[in-house]
């Protein structure tokens, strides 16, 4: 069961399938996604960019500085 949570998490940050990526978020329950520096190391940046697009929609900005942007996951409706 870790192993299989851990390649969802590596797949929730790389998949460039914003709906996917919701699928997990949502299956996981998690309410806020993280984006900083180890995020930048360890992701590729087109998987990144993904929650800055789906911010408005089913993501909200809850926090942003130069280095971490902190996302709240919209409730299902």
């Amino acid at each position: 069961a870790v192993n299989a949570r851990r390649a969802d998490v590596k797949e929730m940050y790389s998949t460039l399938n914003e709906g996917r990526a919701l699928e997990l978020l949502r299956r996981y329950q998690v309410e806020y996604v993280y984006v900083g520096p180890l995020e930048r190391v360890y992701y590729p940046a087109a998987g990144l960019a993904k929650f800055g697009r789906m911010a408005g929609a089913s993501l909200d900005v809850a926090f942003s500085s130069a280095e971490v942007t902190i996302y709240r996951v919209r409730a299902a409706s």
